[in-house]
């Protein structure tokens, strides 16, 4: 008898809602798939993308391992301009030796020559 009290227009009123709540169903349920494929896609795509960024993030701890600390390059770098200096001086003493070697070659020269012209000037006297 429930069923009598209603009208033919209410009837058909609860057809046309039940048609809508079925279109907003299948409006629901394809919405929810889409997100779950979008979810799906960008879980997949942030692993990948963490996964590029640990490997990043072990090339840079590669590099600090292999790259040579501050301090250490100032160590080195603070003998090897020791080592230069060292050699600057050794090259001028070097030098400097060199043009004493120099100046006793002239000197034992003009001595030579000296002696040549003594021997002349008395050699001249004497014979003539």
């Amino acid at each position: 008898m429930a069923g009598d009290e209603w009208s033919k227009e209410d009837r058909e009123r609860l057809v046309r809602v039940e048609q809508q709540l079925g279109s907003l169903k299948e409006y629901v349920e394809t919405r929810l798939e889409a997100i779950e494929k979008s979810t799906e896609s960008a879980a997949t795509s942030l692993e990948k993308r963490l996964d590029s960024m640990n490997e990043f993030r072990q090339q840079l701890k590669d590099q600090a391992n292999t790259m040579l600390a501050r301090a250490e390059f100032q160590v080195q770098h603070e003998r090897v301009c020791e080592d230069v200096k060292g050699l600057r001086e050794s090259r001028a003493e070097l030098s400097g030796k060199a043009d004493q070697s120099s100046v006793n070659w002239a000197t034992a020269m003009a001595v030579v020559a000296i002696v040549i012209a003594a021997v002349a000037v008395v050699a001249g006297f004497m014979g003539g």
